[in-house]
């Protein structure tokens, strides 16, 4: 059973940093992990209420991709241009059909998001909207940032269609500015690639005090807005039991953990440290105290892939490490969760604190389901079988060695050549 799921999670593990492309449908690139970022920003203004929204292009289309996908064609639109790449053929936006055709393209925009209250569905109005050629790293917590953000000049040339970003501010009329409202996507879902991940971060600044969610998906079904603080931090503390069920090498190291641990109390010690040190870099990398540049995600990344090497070599060897070397472990680990909490939040954030430590909640919780789910495997083997628990505890450690030994030299290999 346990190498059944190792070699289940051994392929699509990857590093922590994604594109912002979507490869199904116009524009798809070669395979890789990608992670799409679109922020939605509710705000209450002295005018009326606004919402903001931040999305990657492929997004606003997505209505195409699904019409390419149930007829086997390439979709056809005078918005996407057809361009010869290095890696094959990619598309690109075209500005100025965009400008030709700015009623069409704004009834576009329209439909990309859908709000609704007691059930009924309230209209979207255009106010203003930008397109860039890249995803753009500045803040859009506020409806001052937003703001900001939407001034500026076009792309100097025709931007790629699955790099492009697009910002739009809407003017929306509710029946009540402060009652509940739900958001969804006002495109049908498509099928994606396992290795796509979508996030949408919501904020709801109606109140004095914003509520800032996480959701996963393409939002097919609504999301309520109600001003709960508690649907807001469980949001959170959802993404970061993802984040460590679903980030394979982290997996991995807490296996090595568990099937080194002799005693309970050991076990407890090595799991303290470990969770000790990637909360305090997931903190201090979220808020940037770590070094600048790719050279430091890439070296992070490495560095994790040997920790689980070490692990799987000290387990075999039955040295259960104490918790400092854990906790030393568990620093490099943290880098690693902060990576993607960055991508996902933003250290300008309104509700910095509480996300943060909803976020590390999810983790401390998935790690200890992975931990609960290894001893009760270990336990009805046991049970069962008692000759082979030896056999399948060194057959796992040497299969997690392996994995780890190809992640070592792959992610050097990307290193070097990046």
């Amino acid at each position: 059973m346990l190498l059944t799921l190792i070699a289940l999670l051994a392929w699509p593990a990857a590093a922590h940093f994604f594109r912002n492309e979507l490869p199904e449908g116009p524009g798809a690139g070669a395979s890789a992990v990608r992670r799409l970022q679109r922020t939605v920003l509710l705000s209450a203004e002295d005018d009326g209420l606004r919402l903001y929204l931040r999305t990657p292009a492929p997004l606003i289309f997505v209505d195409l991709i699904a019409r390419s996908i149930d007829r086997g064609e390439p979709a056809t639109t005078p918005l996407l241009r057809a361009e010869s790449s290095p890696t094959g053929e990619r598309y690109r936006l075209v500005m100025e059909e965009i400008r030709a055709d700015e009623a069409g393209f704004r009834e576009r925009l329209t439909r990309a998001i859908q709000v609704q209250q007691h059930g009924r569905p309230i209209a979207l109005e255009v106010e203003d909207y930008r397109v860039t050629a890249s995803p753009r790293r500045t803040p859009f917590s506020t409806a001052e940032h937003a703001q900001l953000s939407l001034l500026g000049d076009e792309p100097q040339r025709d931007p790629w269609y699955d790099l492009a970003e697009i910002e739009v501010a809407y003017r929306i009329t509710p029946l009540t500015e402060d009652a509940e409202l739900s958001l969804s996507s006002g495109h049908p879902e498509v099928p994606l690639r396992d290795e796509i991940f979508i996030d949408n971060l919501i904020i709801d600044a109606r109140w004095s005090s914003p509520r800032t969610l996480d959701v996963g998906g393409q939002m097919a079904s609504p999301v309520v807005l109600d001003g709960s603080w508690w649907s807001a931090f469980l949001s959170f503390v959802w993404q970061g039991v993802l984040h460590i069920v679903l980030g394979f090498d982290h997996v991995l190291f807490v296996l090595c953990l568990g099937l080194a641990a002799t005693t309970p109390v050991r076990l407890f010690w090595m799991v303290t440290g470990f969770s000790l040190g990637h909360s305090i870099t997931l903190i201090a990398g979220f808020l940037g105290v770590r070094p600048e540049g790719e050279w430091f995600i890439i070296l992070v990344e490495i560095l994790i892939a040997a920790s689980i090497l070490y692990a799987a070599w000290a387990a075999h060897r039955d040295r259960g490490d104490t918790g400092w070397v854990c906790a030393l472990i568990g620093l490099l680990h943290g880098f690693g969760f902060s990576f993607v909490l960055g991508e996902i939040l933003g250290a300008d954030s309104e509700s910095l604190i509480a996300s943060l430590l909803a976020f590390n909640v999810g983790v401390e919780l998935g790690q200890l389901a992975i931990i609960a789910a290894l001893l009760a495997v270990m336990a009805l083997l046991k049970r069962l079988v008692p000759g082979w628990v030896s056999r399948v505890r060194i057959t796992t450690l040497a299969s997690i060695a392996c994995i780890a030994g190809y992640w070592v030299v792959e992610r050097l290999w990307i290193g070097l050549a990046s």
